[in-house]
């Protein structure tokens, strides 16, 4: 059996290759964000009161806080459910899931683009794979734009509902939030998804050449076009 080698580097292989290294960075980046807030709360006269820090990782089921009810006594934690892994979970598995069909679709351009009594089956598969390009811009689209609103939702959730509203709200009268940088990791990752959609709409065009309905309208266009100047 064949094995057409530089599949990976022509123009549909290698961009197979950078889809699966954008979901790649993109699934890694929200499976390893640590959303974090602190806070740290003050009388009229200075004095800070207490100290406290909520944090929610991957799947984001909970936000675990701890706090110090006043600058004397030891520091206590607590857990709270804040449910949004819905979005998360999506978003990774879809990531993943790109990878999966990456790999697929590497092989079968190596494999069965060398063997020309497979046409037929080439002719299918390219169709198959243009309803799949179809779908995953759809389902990036749709994974990045609930990562982008679930990551403002729980920033607001852990910084009004955990920190001020269910700690603070009435032992303090001024309240200072520290927002670490982590914020960005998560940011990063629906840039990257966004750009999936991208790479996956511009590599429709490349699949669409291919189909067979495509190549017999260019064949017949060029035809009728030789067939008029004569």
């Amino acid at each position: 059996m064949e094995i057409h080698w530089r599949a990976p580097l022509q123009l549909k292989g290698f961009l197979k290759i950078v889809e699966m290294i954008i979901a790649l960075l993109a699934l890694s980046l929200v499976a390893g964000f640590t959303a974090t807030n602190r806070a740290e709360c003050n009388w009229w006269n200075g004095t800070k009161v207490c100290q406290i820090t909520a944090k929610a990782s991957y799947p984001y089921t909970i936000v675990n806080v701890t706090y110090q009810p006043s600058c004397e006594a030891n520091a206590t934690s607590d857990v709270l459910s804040g449910d949004y892994k819905q979005a998360a979970e999506f978003f990774v598995a879809w990531g993943s899931l790109t990878l999966f069909y990456g790999i697929i679709a590497i092989l079968v351009y190596m494999f069965a683009t060398a063997n020309s009594k497979w046409e037929w089956v080439i002719n299918y598969l390219i169709l198959v794979d243009l309803v799949f390009h179809v779908v995953w811009v759809l389902c990036w689209f749709i994974a990045s734009v609930e990562w982008a609103v679930v990551q403002n939702e729980m920033k607001s959730y852990i910084k009004t509902k955990v920190i001020h509203d269910k700690y603070l709200a009435n032992s303090c009268n001024d309240t200072t939030y520290n927002e670490p940088g982590s914020y960005a990791q998560a940011a990063i990752a629906d840039v990257f998804g966004f750009t999936s959609i991208v790479l996956w709409g511009v590599n429709i065009f490349w699949v669409v050449i291919d189909t067979s309905f495509y190549l017999q309208w260019k064949a017949k266009r060029s035809s009728s076009g030789e067939y008029n100047q004569i």
